[in-house]
């Protein structure tokens, strides 16, 4: 873990870089509004523009510090994709995430995305720093129950270590069998890895994963934690899912923290770890070395 010598206030202006909202059922607003750039952009997609975005390096691993509530130290990062598209700019998930579905590449992106953490944590280990990074990772490709082990293989093949990666399962999607999503969890877990449930409080879902499956971290989705401070039923909710999770040994994340009031009621709380844009926004890789150097990582 690493201190954090100050702890810098941003305000969000614009959709969360963790959002997976479906394109469509919006209006056509303003040329910058990222729907505008998914319905636009949208007409041009196909399967192959997909796969030369990966291949061109055009999708990137934005990451977003993970900070521990009782100590403000520096835990992890949390992977988000980007697209720096040659035309539109930078791409937030929402306008690019479900064409990657549609055509069935969830699997690639995934790969691709572990690349690029196990690629931060090459370069951070050459000088001594070893961070955890975390990856989302669709809970239907846990159909599959070859893919733990082909994970584990590829974090090998690129000098990772499994104990430095964890998985966070999203709400997206589900496997088409409880057995299925028992079995991936607990084969992850079994080779070193993290597993989160991520977007927790989407629905209630969220709750029987966390019942039935082995998680090691639980993340609190961000619609629980805006404004929880000032509304008591969502507050008593957030404690009780707290509480749950301890009991458990389950960790618990918060998402989208972004005032000094989430904070203050989540450590009062016991909630473990925080992301958002109270301490960090998502960083591309030159903005991620600054921060990380301003705040005494390295």
């Amino acid at each position: 873990m690493y201190s954090l010598f100050s702890s810098p206030s941003h305000t969000s202006t614009g959709w969360r870089a963790t959002q997976r909202t479906q394109l469509g059922g919006a209006a056509r607003p303003h040329k910058n509004n990222v729907w505008w750039k998914s319905a636009q952009v949208g007409l041009l997609i196909t399967r192959n523009t997909l796969i030369s975005a990966l291949e061109k390096k055009q999708i990137q691993a934005w990451l977003q510090p993970k900070i521990a509530l009782d100590s403000q130290q520096l835990v992890g990062m949390e992977a988000l994709a980007r697209w720096s598209h040659p035309e539109w700019g930078v791409l937030t998930p929402n306008a690019f995430l479900p064409w990657f579905s549609s055509y069935g590449l969830d699997e690639m992106l995934l790969m691709y995305m572990l690349e690029e953490a196990l690629a931060f944590q090459t370069y951070w280990r050459e000088q001594g720093v070893v961070i955890p990074v975390a990856v989302n990772l669709p809970t239907y490709l846990l159909d599959d129950s070859t893919l733990p082990q082909r994970l584990g293989q590829f974090v090998e093949a690129k000098k990772g270590r499994h104990s430095d990666i964890s998985f966070e399962l999203l709400e997206t999607s589900d496997t088409a069998t409880t057995h299925a999503l028992l079995t991936g969890v607990r084969s992850l877990a079994a080779l070193g890895f993290g597993v989160a449930l991520d977007d927790f409080g989407v629905d209630y879902g969220s709750r029987q994963r966390l019942l039935l499956a082995p998680f090691s971290e639980l993340k609190l989705d961000r619609s629980l934690v805006q404004g929880v401070a000032e509304q008591p039923e969502r507050a008593e909710r957030v404690r009780a899912v707290i509480r749950t999770s301890k009991q458990r040994g389950v960790k618990v994340t918060a998402e989208g923290v972004e005032t000094q009031a989430e904070l203050a009621f989540l450590q009062q709380a016991g909630c473990d770890y925080a992301q958002g844009y109270r301490f960090a926004k998502p960083l591309h890789a030159a903005a991620l070395e600054t921060w990380i150097r301003e705040h005494g990582v390295v």
